[in-house]
């Protein structure tokens, strides 16, 4: 049996600090994920705010996905993990000084965007960095960073905003966000292509393909796998929302979110 070759090892450091990046970009989303509806309802908001943050922060991440791709192909995966990690790492701290529910749900929104940009490009980046003979290995690891924030992140967002507020749990989102910028920075792989394709907002959905018949397919039918690759992306996220009843559902909730100690 031969030995694994240098070009074929999965474990190098550059695979190592992409998953740990990955981590600590779900933890961020995560831990907010079920408990940024308190946050709202504490600011004075209903169901139909959170509903309406919820939806804006998917809508946000889904309809930013193209275009972070073509950025991600033509300004290259470092410079897209970046920027999303330095915009998670801001709007946390953007939510400290929410003076209502109008820059609470702005910022959420533009926090959807960031996510997308970050998530994307370290999803590309990994790609590059596992050896092709064990892409299949590697992306099953890899993934397995997101299955322990999905894990873990919810219950430790909730437990610090029981015990200690919202300050503190914004605190915890920004430095998870920061910790993924700073491990990202140490990735030396870099050997991806830059693409100079030019920004064409119908190839965006439908590749044209010369040999392909693809293309030959009715615009409408091109539309709805788009839509619905769209929908799946989105899916988890909101369905986790959805199952869980408004704060202000329940009378402990609702007596104890008009208390001062969530903002310490």
């Amino acid at each position: 049996m031969k030995g694994t070759t240098t070009q074929d090892r999965l474990w190098t450091g550059s695979f190592l600090r992409i998953c740990l990046v990955n981590l600590f970009i779900f933890v961020n989303f995560h831990a907010l994920l079920p408990t940024f509806p308190f946050f709202v309802t504490y600011l004075g908001g209903d169901a139909v705010t959170i509903g309406l943050a919820t939806a804006l922060f998917s809508i946000a991440s889904i309809v930013s996905r193209p275009f972070v791709g073509w950025l991600i192909d033509t300004r290259g995966r470092y410079a897209i993990l970046v920027l999303g990690l330095i915009g998670m790492t801001l709007i946390p701290m953007g939510y400290f000084v929410s003076a209502g529910i109008a820059t609470a749900v702005i910022l959420r929104t533009a926090h959807g965007v960031f996510h997308a940009a970050s998530s994307n490009a370290s999803s590309t980046w990994v790609t590059d960095i596992i050896p092709h003979k064990r892409m299949g290995e590697g992306l099953g690891m890899y993934g397995l960073s997101m299955a322990i924030s999905t894990a873990v992140a919810p219950a430790l967002g909730l437990a610090v905003m029981n015990a200690w507020g919202f300050r503190p749990l914004f605190a915890i989102a920004a430095l998870t966000a920061l910790a993924a910028l700073l491990t990202g920075m140490g990735i030396r792989s870099r050997n991806y292509a830059v693409s100079d394709a030019p920004l064409r907002i119908r190839e965006l959905f439908e590749p044209k393909s010369a040999h392909s018949t693809s293309s030959r397919q009715p615009f409408p039918c091109r539309w709805m796998r788009s839509i619905c690759l769209w929908y799946l992306a989105s899916l988890f996220p909101t369905e986790i929302l959805f199952l869980a009843p408004p704060p202000a559902a329940c009378p402990e909730a609702e007596s104890t979110l008009s208390s001062s100690h969530w903002l310490p």
